[in-house]
């Protein structure tokens, strides 16, 4: 992970030109304030918007674009909580992989995937969903 002060502090640790990490964060930011609707195959998903991105620090996390999912897995619902029978499990959340949803047999598979969220899209708000939610109990 990279912290830095400045976008152009962070660019130069990612060996990336500051005027195209401050294109993409303004590019970014164009699209804030605006509640955003996602289609997903249980229909549509009311997504609020998102703040801009204008002080720091700045954070980076270097990833590596893979294509690894399962089918199937723990049911789980919209905070995460891992299901059984319909009924949350206390103190039991379950994220990415581990959970069904993203890959299910059918119409949606991964050229569905690939072109609305990826995989590593999915474990990482999924985590942050369940964390969130662990932090209330």
């Amino acid at each position: 992970m990279f912290l830095a002060d400045t976008l152009e502090e962070l660019g130069a640790k990612l060996s990336i030109p500051a005027d195209k990490l401050a294109e993409a964060v303004a590019e970014y930011n164009a699209g804030c304030g605006v509640p955003e609707t996602i289609m997903t195959p249980g229909g549509p998903i009311e997504c609020p918007p998102k703040d801009p991105m204008t002080d720091g620090p700045w954070y980076a996390l270097p990833l590596k674009l893979f294509h690894e999912n399962s089918i199937g897995g723990i049911v789980i619902d919209e905070n995460a909580q891992a299901l059984k029978n319909g009924r949350p499990m206390p103190s039991l959340y379950a994220t990415g992989d581990n959970t069904r949803g993203i890959m299910m047999p059918g119409n949606v598979g991964s050229g569905y995937i690939e072109s609305t969220i990826s995989a590593l899209t999915f474990a990482l708000c999924s985590g942050y969903i369940a964390g969130e939610e662990v932090s209330r109990e």
